[in-house]
């Protein structure tokens, strides 16, 4: 019975390890004590660093502020810095 109960808590703890969060998967931010930072707005994502929080999409190599019009609905926020660290650059249109 304990050998079962053991295999079903590996398989669970797999199974959560193939459905993380987008933006961790990514290395993206994760927020802390956040629902979903998708529907947060640029003000409340500050209460959860100090850092400045910019927008990038999966495929893109440039990143954004919060309601650019070139930000898909698969944007994730990262630090600046970490947008910088990954060679993304300003967008055009909204830096």
């Amino acid at each position: 019975m304990a050998k079962r109960v053991l295999i079903l808590i590996i398989v669970c703890m797999l199974l959560l390890a193939v459905w993380a969060p987008g933006t961790a998967a990514s290395g993206g931010v994760v927020l802390r004590g956040a629902t979903n930072v998708s529907l947060l707005s640029p003000d409340e994502l500050s209460a959860y660093t100090d850092q400045a929080i910019v927008f990038v999409t999966r495929t893109g190599k440039k990143y954004h502020e919060a309601g650019c019009s070139h930000l898909s609905k698969s944007s994730l926020p990262v630090t600046l810095e970490q947008a910088q660290r990954e060679g993304r650059e300003p967008c055009s249109r909204c830096h």
